[in-house]
């Protein structure tokens, strides 16, 4: 299993690699899916938190 933490950092690399849902899925499906995680959900997989700090935070 993969660490949900490092999730989008993975996909980052492969995705720098060429491997993503554009070759994976070729058509406007793969397009689609490729161009949603790029625009759509970009914000939601920047960090957020800091976590060296988030034991010490109140």
């Amino acid at each position: 299993m993969i660490d949900h933490r490092l999730k989008w950092e993975i996909r980052d690399k492969l995705d720098q690699a060429n491997i993503n849902e554009r070759v994976l899925f070729p058509g406007l499906d793969g397009l689609s899916r490729w161009l949603r995680r790029q625009y759509v959900q970009a914000d939601c997989h920047q960090p957020s938190t800091d976590y060296q700090n988030i034991f010490t935070r109140q």
